[in-house]
């Protein structure tokens, strides 16, 4: 069991939520992910249960994260500090990443974009478009609202019987865009699409959706780096989607280390000392 003093830091969203926990150094050495019950056991309960740290050596507890004010306002017997969920999120993203001056792109049921300069964090925008997107049609297309099932099947289909792409529509070039860009998400269904064509065809709109939202963000904001994070920065689609809008507009995308648990990152590096 772990002895040494511990901060904890719970990002409560509207889908899950990450948990972690640090050393006096802090550095990350436990994470923890939840997502959402039928609500039997409290929350410091599921963490009592599911974590293999002693928890009376938490000397700490920030929350944040949609779900953070129905909290009580005590855990473990310790007051909790409540994060300003986009402080948390430009904390999380910059230290993860070693940026200073970024803007940080939080994937989770939807996405938040918030620009992070020498520890001065502001919301740009927020989209819809997120992983709850993806679940939400995923249930529809393919009966299954599992990410994990989504994600396998995914990677079986084939872009090509569901999207429009710019070769089909401008095959000589004149447009000066790369031919396989997508011109239209869902734009040329064909007939024999399959379910795991459909499900890609799904990924690449929320990830195009969010990249291209990324991009007039980074740039309205003066920087050209963007950090990702978030739970749907792990998808194994996303370094192969967001290298593509590196590659299309100049600008360095970083997907971080724990990238999923930043924000609680953030609401934990606020309290540790």
């Amino acid at each position: 069991m772990q002895t040494e003093i511990l901060y904890l830091g719970i990002d409560i969203g509207a889908s899950n939520t990450k948990v972690v926990a640090l050393n006096g150094n802090r550095e990350i050495i436990h994470t923890l992910f939840l997502p959402h019950t039928d609500g039997t056991r409290s929350l410091a309960d599921e963490i009592l249960v599911r974590t293999l740290f002693d928890t009376s050596s938490v000397v700490a507890v920030a929350t944040t994260g949609v779900g953070a004010y129905q909290l009580p306002g005590t855990m473990f017997g310790l007051p909790i500090t409540r994060a300003h969920e986009f402080q948390a999120v430009g904390l999380g993203g910059t230290v993860l990443s070693g940026l200073s001056d970024a803007l940080i792109v939080s994937m989770g049921t939807g996405t938040s974009f918030v620009y992070a300069r020498n520890g001065d964090y502001r919301h740009v925008i927020g989209s819809g478009v997120g992983g709850g997107t993806l679940l939400g049609l995923g249930a529809k297309l393919c009966a299954t609202p599992e990410m994990a099932e989504l994600e396998s099947l995914a990677q079986m289909g084939n872009l090509s019987q569901v999207d429009l792409t710019i070769g089909e529509i401008a095959p000589d070039g004149h447009l000066g865009l790369a031919s396989d860009l997508t011109a239209s998400n869902f734009g040329s269904v064909k007939p024999e699409a399959t379910a795991a064509d459909r499900i890609l065809g799904t990924y690449n709109l929320v990830f195009q959706a969010v990249g291209t939202m990324s991009v007039l963000a980074a740039r309205g904001q003066g920087t050209e780096d963007v950090v990702v994070v978030g739970a749907l920065a792990t998808s194994s689609f996303a370094q192969e989607m967001f290298a593509r809008f590196s590659k299309a507009y100049g600008l360095r995308y970083t997907i971080p280390v724990h990238a999923m648990f930043a924000t609680a990152y953030g609401a934990a590096l606020g309290i540790a000392t």
